[in-house]
């Protein structure tokens, strides 16, 4: 699973901070000094600020293309970083990334471990809330909450976003589950199968 486009990055912050910074300078070198404030404005507080605003953004709309791709969605949860999919009956799994939001990406629960909430608590709060899991031994996190000033562990927004991931949590072990018991299902009946094909052979 790739999580994050380089190129995707490159294009959304690259671009808009070397034209920003082309101006502040050609600003500056102008004698233009309002100009140059506004631009250093833009540089240092606009890109940080709105681009990840603008990519959230992105990141819903391509989900909401991309979800027809994905069969008998039984739960979708929309993270900071991430859009999930659960097909609930069928075992299935599928993430459509912030980062790189090109695709829907099919994830195989067998391979998802230790899931679990991570509050991101630091002394007596916390900026960032996620669930998080081991993928093929690589540690992913969906996060519920990513603010940039820290909240007390008892803030309203930050015990949501516990519930929250609490709730992906369980869903994700569930899906998982049933996963396990389809495959185990599927093994029994083509077992079956094949002692009933060998019984009609010896008749």
């Amino acid at each position: 699973m790739k999580k994050i486009s380089i190129p995707y990055i490159l294009a959304w912050y690259g671009f808009p901070t070397l034209l920003f910074a082309s101006l502040l300078a050609a600003s500056f070198f102008g004698l233009h000094e309002n100009l140059g404030i506004v631009m250093l404005l833009l540089l240092f507080v606009g890109i940080p600020v709105g681009v990840p605003i603008l990519l959230e953004r992105r990141m819903r709309k391509r989900a909401a293309a991309l979800e027809r791709e994905f069969s008998n969605i039984s739960w979708k949860f929309t993270a900071c970083n991430c859009v999930v999919y659960l097909d609930a009956e069928g075992g299935n799994i599928g993430m459509v990334w912030k980062h790189n939001p090109a695709r829907l990406q099919m994830v195989d629960p067998e391979k998802l471990s230790d899931i679990r909430t991570n509050n991101g608590q630091q002394l007596r709060g916390t900026q960032m809330v996620s669930c998080q899991f081991l993928l093929n031994g690589k540690k992913v996190k969906i996060y519920t909450l990513w603010v940039s000033k820290q909240l007390s562990m008892k803030d309203r927004q930050v015990l949501d976003a516990v519930s929250n991931a609490d709730k992906l949590g369980d869903a994700l072990r569930a899906v998982q589950e049933q996963r396990m018991r389809k495959k185990l299902v599927d093994t029994l009946r083509a077992v079956w199968q094949q002692e009933t094909e060998r019984i009609v052979r010896r008749k």
